[in-house]
């Protein structure tokens, strides 16, 4: 088990500090898959968690009905819109927006929808998949990982570099374990995925997150008032926006954002109350997070 502590003391100056020389470029470029009709909530998450903490770029690739929601709530993330107006996804336009990414994100509010099982069989075609495989980070949440865990495909099988970041149920679905077996033992159960699945680390969410990859932690920095909608969607932003300010270095970003994000939550909390936060808090809590 790596030590927390030292892995924030490791990258402390990169964590605190804005290379003064940089541009746009130099924290990388995120794209977000996700969101449905009636589910752009989660795309907005996902994209300021991101960038609250500390990512380049974002673009979405999502329905055209999200596109001036979220382009007027977040003006500052681009968007490329997923369907056509047959109702079919636009192949070309999605294979443009992986090969424009370096870290990519997949589920947030996607919903188990037709639309979203042909998005996620797309991502395992040989020529998208191709290009997926040598991204810095993808991101496996929510429902891509149920249509996945459903259709039985391999989530290491897209990238070299793949982060899933399931709850308990979602686990269960993955794995064929029961809710119990997987909370008497959250890293056992995430550590045996992880040696059966090549290119995978695990973030398995509950109110002790446990996070088996090259380092591997326990992180009870988060509380009780995280237990809203849309924490698991801001999760993944921190951990692409982490994975940008480290330089592409996941085996550190990984439980360092899950840190961060159990404590920003916390700082939250004590803000506004434990039973009144929303999850955009946590992301608008991510700077106080970071001055750890």
């Amino acid at each position: 088990m790596t030590d927390i502590e030292t892995l924030l003391k490791e990258n402390e100056d990169s964590l605190k500090n804005r290379d003064p020389k940089a541009n746009k470029g130099t924290y990388g470029r995120l794209l977000v898959i996700a969101g449905s009709k009636g589910m752009a909530g989660a795309a907005y998450l996902n994209c300021i968690g991101a960038f609250r903490t500390g990512i380049g770029m974002v673009r979405v690739f999502g329905p055209e009905a999200n596109r001036s929601i979220l382009q007027t709530s977040l003006p500052e993330a681009m968007y490329s819109t997923a369907d056509k107006p047959d109702g079919s996804i636009d192949r070309d336009e999605l294979v443009r927006a992986v090969g424009w990414a370096d870290y990519i994100s997949v589920g947030s509010g996607l919903s188990r929808s037709d639309y979203a099982e042909a998005l996620m069989a797309l991502l395992y075609e040989e020529d998208i998949r191709r290009r997926l495989r040598d991204k810095e980070l993808l991101i496996l949440d929510a429902d891509a990982l149920n249509i996945i865990a459903e259709s039985g495909r391999d989530p290491g099988g897209l990238c070299r570099n793949t982060v899933i970041t399931p709850h308990i149920g979602e686990m269960g679905r993955l794995t064929g374990s029961k809710a119990e077996d997987i909370k008497r033992d959250p890293m056992g159960c995430a550590r045996r995925y992880r040696e059966k699945h090549k290119n995978v680390t695990v973030v398995l969410k509950d109110n002790i997150t446990a996070v088996a990859g090259e380092k591997s932690i326990l992180s009870d920095s988060g509380c009780g008032a995280m237990a809203k909608a849309g924490s698991g969607d801001v999760l993944c932003g921190f951990i692409a926006g982490i994975t940008g300010v480290l330089r592409g270095n996941t085996a550190d970003a990984v439980p360092v954002a899950v840190w961060l994000h159990g404590r920003a939550g916390s700082i939250a909390a004590a803000e506004k109350g434990c039973h009144s936060i929303l999850a955009s808090d946590i992301a608008d809590a991510a700077g106080k997070a970071l001055a750890f």
